[in-house]
C-alpha cells in the first residue's frame, strides 16, 4: 500500500512530464518519462504522448522504448511503425529503422513518404544505389517533395540543360506563389540548386542560389550576437583553472575513460577524425550524440542563481554535481552503444565546444580532441550545408563569422588550461600527413596503433552528418583551398571575421 501511494496514476505522472516540458524543465521531464515507461502499464494511445515527451526532452532511449508500445497498441497502423522508424534512426538504430521502412515501402509502393525514408536511411548506411532508386521514385510520385530533390544533387550530377533543372526551378516557381506557408520549403530548394550547380562548376549560380536560400532562414530565425557572446565569456568564468584544480584535488567526476570528444566547427573535419578512431577495434561507434547537451540541462545557459542551485543540490549526499552529470552523459551513452565493455565511443556533437568546459569537470579521464581548419574553408561549407536545428548561427556570413570567433576563442582558452590533455589538430595537416596523425590521434585516445588512415572510407557504419559522402572516400588535400572558387562572394565574411576577431591572436589563416 505504500508504495501505491507514492506512485502518482499514470495520468498524474504524464500531466506532471506536460507541465515540466512547458516550464523547460528537462531532466525532470526525463525522469517523469523514465518513471512511466518502467512502469509497463497498459495506457494505449498514451503511448505516443510519452514517446513525444520524452523525444522533446532529448531522452531517444525512452522515446523509441515509448513508441515501440504505441505501434504495438495497433500493430497494423503503420503510420505508428513509421514514426518509430525515425526515433530508432535518431537513437543511432539506423539498421533497424531501414529494415521497417523498407518493409513499409513495399507494402505501400505508391506512398513517397515510405520511399523517402527508405532512402533516407539507406544513404546514412552507404547504400547509395538504393538511396538514389528511392528518392528517383518519390520525386516520379511527387515532383513537390524539396527533401527528395535535396538529396538527389549529392548523388547525382546533373548537367546543364538535364530536365532536373527544369523540375527544380518550376518547384521553385510554385513556392514563390505559396509565399509564407512555404518558406522552409523554398528555402531548402535553394540549396538543393545550390548543390547541383555547385557541382558543375556553375559557382555564380550556385551562390546565388545559396545566399538566397540564407536570407529566407534569416529573415525568419533572429541570432542574439550579444547573448552568445556574453554566454563564451560565462563559460570561461565559470571553467576556470580554479574550478578544475579543486575538482582534482577532491577527487571529483565520473570516472570513466570511454568516450573520445572531438570539439571543432561544423564542416572543419571532425566527421573525418570520427571515422578514424571508429576504424578502431577499440571503438564501438559514434556520432552527432545528444548526451553532453541533455545531461548539462542541469547547468542551463551559466547563469549564477542557475550555478549555485547545481552546485548545492545536483550532487546529491556525496556533494559531486559535476561526478552525476558525467554518469548521466555515460548513462545516456550506455543505452544508445551497450555496455563500456564494448568499447569505446566517439562524441562529436555539433554544439560540442560550448559544452567542453563541462564535459572536462564531468569526464576527467575521457580523451578530448580540437580540430581547427582554414576559417574561409569552413565558412563555405557551412554556406553550402542547410542545418536542421538550433544552427540559426549558420543564416548569414555576419553570423558565421561571429559564431567563429566565438568557437576559437574557446578553443585558444581550453588548450591554454589544459595543453597536454587536449590534442589539437590543424585539418590541412591532417589530410596532407594523415600517416603522421592518425598515430598521434590513437596514442592520444589511449588506443594501440592500427592502420585506421588507409582503412577508415570502407567502414560500414552509418553516417548522419553533412559529411555523409566524404567520409567515403580515402583521405585527400583537394577540398582545402575550395572557397578561392567563390572568393568574390565572401567578401562580407572576410570582413566581418576579421574585424571580430581579436588582433592579438595572429593570423587568421594559419593554425597556431
Amino acid at each position: 500500500m505504500a508504495d501505491q501511494a507514492q506512485t502518482p496514476p499514470i495520468e498524474d505522472a504524464i500531466q506532471a512530464a506536460i507541465d515540466a516540458t512547458k516550464a523547460g524543465r528537462a531532466m525532470q521531464v526525463i525522469d517523469i518519462v523514465r518513471a512511466i515507461v518502467s512502469r509497463d502499464e497498459d495506457i494505449g494511445d498514451r503511448w505516443g504522448l510519452v514517446a513525444d515527451l520524452a523525444a522533446d526532452a532529448g531522452d531517444r532511449f525512452s522515446a523509441v522504448r515509448a513508441q515501440r508500445k504505441f505501434a504495438a497498441a495497433k500493430p497494423r497502423d503503420d503510420d505508428r511503425r513509421m514514426k518509430l522508424s525515425r526515433m530508432l534512426n535518431s537513437a543511432g538504430r539506423t539498421e533497424e529503422a531501414f529494415e521497417i521502412a523498407q518493409a513499409l515501402q513495399k507494402k505501400h509502393p505508391t506512398s513517397a513518404p515510405a520511399a523517402f525514408r527508405t532512402g533516407n536511411f539507406a544513404f546514412f548506411l552507404g547504400d547509395m544505389d538504393c538511396a538514389k532508386d528511392m528518392f528517383w521514385r518519390v520525386v516520379k510520385l511527387d515532383p513537390n517533395d524539396v527533401e527528395s530533390w535535396n538529396q538527389l544533387v549529392k548523388l547525382e550530377k546533373f548537367e546543364l540543360g538535364d530536365k532536373a533543372y527544369g523540375q527544380m526551378e518550376a518547384l521553385r516557381d510554385r513556392l514563390r506563389k505559396a509565399g509564407a506557408s512555404k518558406t522552409k520549403e523554398l528555402s531548402n530548394l535553394h540549396y538543393a540548386l545550390g548543390d547541383a550547380y555547385d557541382r558543375i562548376g556553375e559557382y555564380d549560380k550556385a551562390y546565388e542560389n545559396y545566399a538566397e536560400g540564407q536570407a529566407i532562414m534569416a529573415a525568419e530565425r533572429p541570432y542574439d550576437v550579444a547573448g552568445e557572446r556574453a554566454y563564451v565569456e560565462r563559460i570561461k568564468r565559470t571553467f576556470s583553472a580554479a574550478l578544475y584544480k579543486k575538482l582534482e584535488d577532491r577527487g571529483m567526476g565520473a570516472e570513466s575513460s570511454r568516450p573520445i570528444f572531438i570539439f571543432g566547427m561544423p564542416r572543419s573535419g571532425t566527421t573525418l577524425l570520427e571515422q578514424l578512431l571508429t576504424t578502431h577495434s577499440q571503438v564501438k561507434d559514434g556520432g552527432e550524440l545528444d548526451a553532453m547537451r541533455v545531461a548539462a540541462f542541469p547547468l542551463g545557459r551559466l547563469d549564477p542563481q542557475r550555478l549555485n542551485h547545481f552546485q548545492r543540490n545536483f550532487g546529491g549526499p556525496g556533494g559531486d554535481p559535476f561526478g552525476k552529470l558525467g554518469q548521466i552523459y555515460l548513462r545516456f551513452v550506455d543505452e544508445e552503444f551497450g555496455p563500456e565493455s564494448e568499447g569505446r565511443v566517439v562524441d562529436k556533437a555539433l554544439d560540442l565546444p560550448y559544452h567542453a568546459g563541462a564535459a572536462m569537470a564531468a569526464l576527467p579521464n575521457a580523451s578530448f580532441v580540437w580540430i581547427r581548419r582554414d576559417p574561409r574553408d569552413v565558412a563555405l561549407s557551412v554556406l553550402k550545408t542547410r542545418f536542421l536545428v538550433r544552427h540559426d548561427w549558420t543564416w548569414a556570413w555576419e553570423r558565421i563569422a561571429e559564431r567563429m570567433v566565438q568557437v576559437e576563442d574557446l578553443q585558444r582558452y581550453f588548450l591554454e588550461l589544459f595543453p597536454e590533455k587536449l590534442l589539437f589538430i590543424p585539418y590541412e595537416s591532417l589530410a596532407a600527413e594523415p600517416d603522421v596523425w592518425a598515430p598521434k590521434l590513437l596514442e592520444h585516445a589511449g588506443l594501440p596503433v592500427e592502420d585506421v588512415q588507409n582503412n577508415f572510407y570502407k567502414t560500414d557504419r552509418a553516417v548522419k552528418t553533412a559529411s555523409k559522402t566524404q567520409v567515403r572516400q580515402p583521405i585527400s588535400t583537394k577540398s582545402i583551398g575550395g572557397w578561392r572558387r567563390y572568393e568574390e562572394h565572401m567578401q562580407p565574411f572576410l570582413e566581418a571575421y576579421e574585424k571580430a576577431r581579436p588582433s592579438g591572436w595572429g593570423n587568421p589563416y594559419q593554425a597556431p
